[in-house]
């Protein structure tokens, strides 16, 4: 689920997928690489939490 856009037009996400619906990792979603059904991420942080220690430092 996509929460914020990047200057290039990546997106910050929330991925659920492999979390069995407990908290999200958040990745970044590269619109260049990714196809229609094939999306290309990179893992950004394990939790949104330690997402937003990030920011902070």
């Amino acid at each position: 689920m996509p929460i914020a856009v990047l200057f290039a037009g990546d997106f910050v996400c929330l991925d659920y997928r492999n979390t069995n619906n407990e908290e999200p990792q958040v990745c970044v979603w590269n619109h260049e690489e990714s196809s229609d059904l094939d999306p290309v991420t990179y893992l950004t942080s394990n939790s949104f939490e330690e997402f937003l220690k990030l920011l902070q430092e």
